[in-house]
């Protein structure tokens, strides 16, 4: 099998992906497999991981030294297709799969459990974290393509919460976390952690009055999006941009999802231990929607 890339001039991880995909599928047929005409821009991978290197790797066996070449080709593949599977654990001790290759096979809802436990340390709302692991699902969070990603972005967001550093140096700072920015990649149950520190510290620095249009929860999320300064300037009433108008249209529409993902959570009744001062939301038994302490939330008219 031959693939031509002369006229590509720019490649994310949803294609590299795909190049993936093919070429097990080829090599499980027992079908060469080639890219011709490759621009610089798949030229420059090695750098940042092997992917290029196994796509293109050959049998060695009729070369000299071919037998040691095989071996050491057969254990770089072995650990290549550990990591492509995602049964690399993270370092977590409750051992959180990561996120699967595929590109559409992550479901934010496979980390119920760490997300309520989560929720419960930093005393914020499970559906609040759940929904912004929800509108953190627009890309692949499996490492490899993590790490691709960073390749093209090297400041990019990291993790199964798509944090960014500087939010994630703060939270590292202020409640003592040992893990670096760079384990979030490889560890959803301490990405998710992280994530919902970071609400408990948004939801500390924002005022207890706010304008009606928002509840509390969707101003801690379009903080989260948005940054602490913009969320306390919403909370005032100034309009927010279009892309956080985006964000909070995707939180809103993907509450009941969320709340559906907890319900089926093993650990979901540990939210009735949360504070009722934090005024956030729960879900019942029955996968309704709860407002705990709603009517306690004061706001401006």
């Amino acid at each position: 099998m031959r693939l031509g890339f002369s006229d590509l001039t720019w490649i994310d991880s949803s294609g590299l992906s795909a190049l993936l995909m093919i070429h097990r599928r080829a090599r499980a047929l027992g079908a060469d497999f080639q890219l011709d005409s490759r621009p610089e821009v798949l030229e420059r991978m090695p750098q940042m991981t092997n992917v290029l290197e196994y796509l293109l790797r050959r049998d060695h066996s009729d070369a000299p030294g071919g037998r040691a070449l095989r071996g050491r080709a057969n254990r770089r593949r072995a650990g290549l297709r550990r990591d492509l599977e995602g049964t690399c654990r993270c370092m977590d001790s409750d051992s959180v799969r990561v996120p699967p290759l595929r590109p559409g096979g992550y479901d934010p809802a496979d980390y119920a459990d760490p997300v309520v436990r989560s929720a419960e340390e930093a005393g914020v709302s499970p559906r609040l974290v759940m929904g912004v692991l929800y509108n953190e699902a627009y890309k692949p969070h499996h490492p490899l393509l993590e790490r691709l990603w960073q390749w093209w972005k090297p400041e990019a967001s990291f993790g199964v919460a798509n944090m960014h550093r500087a939010a994630f140096e703060q939270v590292r700072r202020v409640h003592g976390l040992s893990g670096r920015w760079q384990d979030l990649r490889d560890d959803p149950a301490f990405a998710i952690r992280a994530a919902a520190l970071h609400l408990k510290d948004l939801d500390g620095r924002l005022p207890a009055r706010h304008v009606r249009r928002y509840t509390r929860d969707e101003l801690l999320a379009l903080g989260y999006n948005a940054g602490e300064r913009n969320m306390r300037a919403f909370a005032r009433g100034v309009p927010p941009g279009p892309m956080a108008c985006s964000y909070l249209r995707r939180f809103r529409a993907g509450r009941r999802r969320a709340a559906e993902a907890l319900a089926g959570c093993a650990r979901v009744q540990a939210c009735a231990a949360i504070s009722p001062t934090a005024h956030h939301g729960c879900v019942d038994p029955d996968h309704r929607l709860v407002d705990c302490g709603a009517q306690a939330d004061q706001r401006d008219d």
